[in-house]
């Protein structure tokens, strides 16, 4: 006899791949010179990420108000853009116009043994983060590292604790990072991965997630005269007023 598989809730079919909190847990342990040095090659809002975690439920509901096809936002009568400016207001980070070219899938990049190899084939998130807290140095390593962190955890978070060793060409040119077209290639991500996920082709929440969370709180949720807009988004929301707005969406 075949018996037929519950077809599971919407709830339990998705689950959210964006994990802020192990950026928010290294800003708290690291000391003013490595900061210094993330804030210097244009990561330094980073640092003062407060939101720890990302409802999967209220990411869901996000996703499912957008328009791929037009990239915007719609919920009653508010309209909001999922445009580069808005990404560099909410998250701090700002764009510039080195395209970010990512190979091949199979590709062999030269970087891999110079960034993993050194210390013990570090290629999970966790055994970066380990890395990290043990640097003594605020050298190269560490800080292709930490980006390597911030790419895997929030910008284009990766399934599970694997690296995203794709990125490795862009991470190893440090030093000019800050150049690279950052918010552009990660908005135009997420924007495919709402795409796939409307299409059935990915089940799971899309990536940066948290961008969605912060820009809806800040944009819709609070009129102008409420919050000081001087603030990023990303300094200034935390999980105590992220309840307030998981209310919002239960009374949806």
């Amino acid at each position: 006899m075949v018996i037929k598989k519950e077809k599971p809730k919407d709830d339990e079919m998705f689950h959210c791949k964006c994990n802020p909190e192990r950026v928010v847990t290294l800003g708290r342990i690291l000391s003013a010179e490595p900061k210094k040095a993330v804030t210097n090659i244009g990561f330094g809002a980073m640092l003062d990420l407060k939101m720890d975690c990302v409802m999967s439920k209220l990411a869901r509901w996000l996703v499912d108000q957008i328009d791929d096809g037009e990239r915007v936002l719609i919920v009653g009568t508010t309209i909001i853009e999922l445009k580069s400016y808005l990404f560099e207001h909410v998250i701090g980070i700002r764009d510039d116009n080195t395209l970010i070219k990512l190979p091949e899938k199979n590709h062999y990049n030269p970087y891999h043994d110079f960034i993993f190899n050194i210390h013990k084939k570090a290629t999970t998130i966790d055994e970066l983060e380990k890395v990290i807290e043990r640097s003594k140095t605020t050298d190269k390593l560490f800080l292709m590292r930490y980006i390597f962190v911030v790419i895997a955890a929030v910008l284009c978070p990766t399934s599970g604790n694997r690296v995203k060793k794709a990125y490795q060409s862009i991470v190893y040119n440090v030093e000019s990072i800050k150049n690279f077209n950052r918010v552009t290639h990660t908005l135009n991500f997420l924007c495919e991965q709402i795409q796939r996920l409307k299409q059935g082709e990915i089940h799971y929440i899309p990536d940066c997630s948290l961008f969605l969370q912060l820009m809806f709180m800040d944009r819709a949720l609070w009129p102008r005269g409420q919050i000081d807009r001087s603030i990023p988004p990303i300094a200034l929301w935390d999980k105590t007023t992220m309840k307030k707005f998981a209310l919002f969406i239960d009374r949806k």
